[in-house]
């Protein structure tokens, strides 16, 4: 018998001889087992039967070949070399090992030679095939067809017979938990442990079905520079509100004559710009995405004003006890009692069905005149339209969970997928342009395609962080391919990004694995299996999956937005990463753990922490509580749920550049101490290159130069360190 099928074998027989008949969650493991190992038995039963038939095997030799030597490598050899008299290789005759060639030196004549041996003594010996020239000809290749088909017929056999031991084994334990168990824990059983315990077209309202991937639909084109609203908001930080409101309507003047601009030679290009033109972007990302070939959009590329093309690829959606267990129902009761009141939501997704009971049974004219309590304004970018009605479920569903985390939040609906659960990159960005530009707080993207940090979908919700708004991510249901699967726009480096926990408390098996990039993510994970939400047709189901944890923190993240309006997304990504609980996996798998909202709020306690931090470079660190500033490591002790603060601050001729340990990015960090935590500030030296900007003035006026804020009349010059920014006004 094969030594690869008879590993297997003795591995199937173990599971048939070890299954007592157990509780209902042990049923369910060994059942799943059982499903998996009979896979697995019919895949070799399939292998053996194509060689019984006459289809070459190349699985037998494995083991022994594994060093270099297979046996249609050494065919292939053979008929390469016997394709030119001169540098064929055989027994005798030119050309043979040990004569000379036009092509072959000696080193190339004895590799071959130690080829040919090695297959002869590691391969062909054990067969009692010890004569020709190690190289495999056709008798030879009869000749071990027939010495491994007896034993393959044999395994195959036996493989039947175990097969049928095993459907008889997983129909008994199908009807030991069929019988006591309703249809719907049935299917959420089936999505939970990838078992068929009923029709799938019963479970039809409890999951998303696969869609078929339709490839994408014309390109998106990257133009250089930020986009506005992050321009905006870097003028909003560098300037009191009257010189920044003067300046913000300088630089929305310039942006829009270059944007224009930029529109008028794209259109240089393609007089029919009109027909293929299917958005255009300057709130999170900056560019227009055309529908137009791969060729046409390669001519784009060589325009000075274009940063990168993109395809517009098809993106897909990312399929009562939750809410207890992440301890959000404790926060609608703690301190002054929060429940997301004030706090916009916006969901990208599918649509929202905002006629649903649950969201206050609106009415499409009372939605489209602005009056809905629950849901209260939107757009469909599939449709074009004011309605972004969802025929899907998924945005509806996804829409529900953060409502019952958060019951006090306003949703914004925009549709930018379609009813088959896929959806264009351009009408994603479109929506986050649009969430933006109507005020929301907090998006929620429960969707994602292929990409990395530079995607376009990614480098926009870097810029909706930018702008102030919390980006709640799923990370993608990839996890059963291991390592390295978080694809757009689960990859930005500022999303929160959200991995998914089962029923048990466990890392889902689907749930999508870092790292990013060198980027530790997801960032966190929150529970996504079998979660109870709104439906079409004012229906609820169950759905399984990343898409369903990313709500779940978006509503904790409302929650901490009515507690503390003033925490920046970089904060609350910190609280959030820093209150998870530990469910024992790695970073890769878990992030920083399971999200735990009541955590996340900074419950008071008796129980005493220590917070201990060091400093790298030179620097100050001020801790608050209590107000104090430290040069070098330091300790304070906390009452468990205390909100510590900690601010860096270079020295001369310094910059900070990062926090390691319990505080990650380079901003301030907020700690909520529920455990001993430590903290390290980076300090680096700054770089001492200065460059100097010179001007002169044409005419009659003044320009202000700032920094260092000071008006010149005539020609000027100015030094300055390298990366500094300057504004020039003229006047």
């Amino acid at each position: 018998m094969n030594k690869y099928v008879k590993v297997i074998f003795t591995l199937i027989i173990t599971f048939v001889l070890i299954l007592p008949v157990s509780a209902m969650e042990e049923n369910l493991q060994r059942l799943q087992r059982l499903q998996d190992t009979k896979d697995e038995i019919d895949t070799i039963r399939s292998f053996l039967s194509r060689s019984i038939e006459g289809v070459p095997l190349d699985f037998q030799f494995k083991e022994s070949l594994r060093q270099g030597a297979r046996g249609r490598d050494v065919e292939y050899l053979q008929i390469v070399l016997n394709s030119d008299p001169v540098t064929r290789i055989a027994t005798t005759g030119p050309g043979s090992p040990g004569n000379e060639t036009d092509h072959f030196g000696p080193k190339t004549r004895d590799a071959v030679a130690r080829f040919q041996e090695k297959y002869a003594s590691e391969v062909l010996a054990g067969h009692g095939l010890t004569s020709g020239t190690g190289v495999v000809g056709p008798s030879t290749r009869v000749k071990l067809n027939e010495l491994i088909q007896g034993s393959e017929k044999a395994v195959s056999q036996e493989l039947s017979g175990l097969i049928e031991r095993i459907e008889d084994r997983i129909e008994a334990i199908y009807e030991r938990i069929k019988r006591n168990t309703d249809t719907e824990s049935l299917c959420v059983y089936s999505q939970e442990y990838r078992i068929t315990l009923v029709d799938e077209a019963t479970c039809e309202e409890y999951s998303i079905q696969p869609v078929e991937d339709k490839g994408h639909e014309g390109y998106i084109i990257q133009f250089k520079g930020e986009p506005f609203s992050i321009i905006e908001k870097e003028i909003e930080t560098l300037f009191t509100e009257v010189v920044a409101r003067r300046e913000i309507e300088t630089r929305r003047t310039t942006f829009q004559n270059n944007f224009t601009s930029h529109i008028s030679e794209i259109k240089n290009l393609f007089p029919d710009f009109e027909d293929i033109e299917m958005g255009r972007f300057q709130n999170v990302f900056h560019g227009v995405s055309l529908n137009i070939s791969e060729e046409e959009a390669s001519r784009l590329e060589k325009l000075p004003f274009v940063e990168r093309i993109h395809s517009n690829e098809k993106v897909h959606i990312h399929l009562d006890d939750s809410v207890p267990l992440i301890n959000a129902d404790k926060v609608w009761e703690y301190g002054e009692g929060y429940t997301g009141e004030g706090v916009v939501v916006a969901v990208i997704d599918s649509g929202v069905d905002y006629t649903h009971s649950a969201f206050g049974s609106c009415t499409r004219n009372q939605f489209l005149e602005g009056n809905c309590e629950k849901v209260i304004g939107g757009y469909d970018f599939v449709n074009n339209n004011n309605d972004p009605m969802d025929d899907n479920s998924h945005g509806t569903h996804v829409a529900g969970i953060i409502d019952g985390v958060a019951p006090g939040v306003s949703i914004l609906a925009y549709k930018s997928m379609e009813a088959d659960g896929s959806g264009s990159i351009n009408d994603v960005i479109a929506g986050m342009d649009r969430a933006v530009e109507d005020g929301a707080d907090i998006i929620n993207l429960s969707l994602g395609g292929d990409g990395g940090p530079d995607s376009p979908l990614s480098v926009a919700v870097d810029n909706v962080v930018k702008k102030g708004v919390v980006a709640a991510v799923s990370a993608g249901n990839s996890g059963q391919f291991g390592k390295g699967t978080i694809g757009q726009p689960g990859s930005s480096e500022k999303a929160i990004t959200v991995g998914a926990t089962d029923k048990g408390d466990n890392v889902a098996w689907y749930s999508s694995r870092g790292p990013v990039a060198g980027m530790s993510k997801p960032d966190v994970v929150a529970p996504g299996s079998a979660i109870r939400s709104p439906i079409l047709d004012n229906k609820y189901g169950l759905k399984t999956g990343t898409s369903m944890s990313a709500p779940h923190v978006a509503g904790v993240v409302a929650l901490m937005l009515e507690q503390n309006p003033s925490l920046t997304p970089e904060e609350i990504k910190n609280i959030l990463r820093n209150t998870s609980i530990d469910l024992g996996e790695d970073v890769d798998t878990q992030g920083q753990g399971r999200i735990d909202a009541l955590k996340a709020m900074g419950e008071e306690d008796t129980t005493n922490y220590t917070l201990s931090g060091s400093i790298s470079g030179s620097g100050t660190v001020n801790v608050n509580p209590p107000n104090r500033n430290y040069t070098s490591s330091f300790s304070e002790t906390y009452s468990e749920g205390t909100r510590v603060t900690l601010t860096a601050t270079p020295s001369s001729g310094y910059e900070f550049v990062r926090w390691s340990g319990d505080c990650s990015g380079a901003g301030s960090c907020i700690l909520a101490m529920d455990q001993n935590r430590s903290v390290t500030a980076v300090f680096e030296e700054e770089d001492t290159t200065n460059y100097t900007l010179s001007g002169n003035i044409s005419g009659s006026g003044t320009v202000n130069v700032n920094p260092p804020n000071r008006n010149y009349t005539s020609s000027f010059s100015e030094t300055y360190s390298e990366g500094t920014r300057v504004t020039l006004t003229a006047t």
